[in-house]
């Protein structure tokens, strides 16, 4: 069957799927590592306090829903499926906002997808802003369809109060399409004067919330969820306003092949963004496949690329131990002396994730708590994060603290995606002896460290943490492997120093 390009219907719904297939392909196969990094974050919680503390500021439904997607982002196959269903969303959206000026769907649409994922790249990007900005185009639509003035002008007002509230200051958006198809199409009888109360209306709301809410003017004037850190607003954030903006411009051409260019164009813009960035996504790949117990594919991802940062070489050398393979293969990959077996941490959110994930493994397990707590509470938008939580119910069930493991699950089960995992640490508390019989909590039991101690990795130097960690059971061999690793590399790293010294 011939498909009728002529027909605006069939038009809209061919360029629609190929833009959605496109969206569904790069975030399963080239961003999943963001997306899960995304989700580990923000643990969304189905309680009315939960609900309800979102409410009690401006953006709150942009925020309910941008959490509610983030979530399913705890899977590489819904969180790729949730998140291209969004784009796709505002794709259509600002198709029909550009139609709305133009009489015709232009395909400067195809543009905002584009921003929407340069935005997405930066590590403090929310999806409650893009949700936001879906939003607003949706309640201009909705404004748009009404013929009378005086309807006109009382949903304007209305939507600005409402749209602020709901969906933030991103609400800016419909407030500024809604006056320019005012003033330019419509030309109603006062629109300058409509246009300025309005504008001032959106303003004068954003300083009242923040006169009785306590947070910042920034804060009311650019969003409170947008970003996880606003000190400093990114340029793509400006882009993804501007972008409906561009669809709205007259084109005199507009044939099925300025489609295909504009397509071809977006893509290589979309392939040099994450090409840019890709140092940071292949330790959110890695980060991915470790979280899955999946060690063979980081292996996959380093002998492909090559660790290209501290982070990923890290990820890369417990993954060679856990597969058997880290004291023949360690010298196969550029190694950053003993940092790339334990890295730097720096007090924040994202360099204590591999630094527990090691203490974790090896069994030492009072310091990969203290650092998956660090990872959580490091978070700079202070969400709780339900991977760290998981991971500290594990360590106390497997340190015998079954009450404080129970209050995490507790928290977990109020979730959609960890609450049959906390239900099963529940069922494991209330019968002991299967932990013992679990082939991965019970093994976990016998390395852990038999005796206390005092671990300070200024004061208690990590290669003797192994040391003692491999003597006391001679089953922990990634102890002993880590420990044999690390005394080879200092062991250079030293005859390097002294090399250096003898040249000068």
């Amino acid at each position: 069957m011939r498909l009728d390009w002529t027909n605006k219907i069939n038009k809209t719904i061919f360029i629609s799927s190929i833009v959605f297939i496109s969206l569904l392909l790069f975030f399963y196969f080239a961003f999943y590592g963001h997306l899960q990094f995304l989700e580990q974050y923000q643990l969304l919680l189905y309680t009315p306090q939960y609900i309800g503390e979102l409410f009690s500021r401006p953006g709150g439904l942009s925020d309910l829903i941008g959490r509610f997607l983030t979530q399913f982002c705890y899977t590489r196959q819904t969180g790729a499926l949730a998140i291209a269903l969004l784009f796709l969303g505002a794709f259509i959206a600002t198709l029909y906002v550009g139609e709305s000026f133009t009489g015709k769907k232009s395909v400067g649409a195809i543009l905002v997808p584009t921003a929407m994922i340069f935005f997405l790249t930066n590590e403090y990007a929310q999806l409650s802003f893009i949700v936001a900005i879906t939003l607003a185009m949706v309640l201009y639509l909705a404004q748009n369809r009404s013929r009378s003035i005086y309807t006109s002008y009382c949903l304007l007002v209305i939507f600005t109060i409402l749209g602020y509230w709901l969906i933030g200051p991103a609400n800016i958006l419909f407030v500024v399409l809604a006056i320019a198809n005012i003033i330019i199409i419509r030309r109603y009888e006062h629109r300058y004067i409509v246009a300025i109360a309005t504008l001032l209306l959106h303003f004068t709301l954003a300083i009242i919330s923040y006169r009785i809410l306590p947070y910042r003017l920034q804060s009311m004037l650019l969003g409170v969820d947008y970003l996880r850190y606003t000190i400093d607003t990114p340029m793509s954030m400006w882009l993804v306003y501007l972008m409906p903006f561009v669809s709205c411009i007259r084109y005199k051409i507009e044939k099925g092949w300025l489609w295909v260019i504009s397509y071809i164009i977006c893509g290589t813009i979309v392939y040099l963004i994450h090409k840019d960035s890709y140092t940071s996504e292949q330790f959110k790949e890695m980060d991915y496949w470790v979280r899955c117990g999946r060690w063979d594919k980081v292996i996959k991802i380093a002998e492909k690329e090559g660790p290209r940062s501290q982070l990923s070489l890290v990820y890369l050398n417990l993954s060679l131990g856990m597969e058997g393979q880290l004291t023949n293969r360690f010298t196969q990959f550029p190694q950053l002396g003993t940092r790339g077996l334990l890295n730097d941490w720096k007090r924040d959110c994202i360099s204590a994730l591999p630094l527990a994930e090691v203490m974790y493994r090896v069994g030492n397990m009072n310091t990969a708590l203290r650092y998956t707590v660090e990872a959580m509470e490091a978070n700079s938008d202070f969400e709780k994060s339900g991977r760290a939580l998981e991971r500290m119910a594990e360590i106390n069930m497997i340190n015998g603290e079954y009450a404080v493991a129970r209050k995490y699950c507790m928290i977990l089960r109020e979730s959609a995606f960890y609450k049959k995992r906390a239900e099963k640490i529940l069922d494991m508390i209330s019968h002991p002896e299967t932990i013992d019989q679990h082939p991965v909590y019970g093994y976990m039991r016998r390395v852990r460290y038999s005796e206390d101690f005092i671990f300070n990795k200024y004061k208690f130097h990590p290669e003797e943490a192994m040391k003692h960690l491999a003597m006391q059971n001679e089953e922990n061999r990634l102890a002993r492997d880590y420990y044999i690793v690390w005394q080879n590399i200092a062991r250079n790293e030293k005859r390097t120093y002294i090399d250096d010294e003898q040249v000068r």
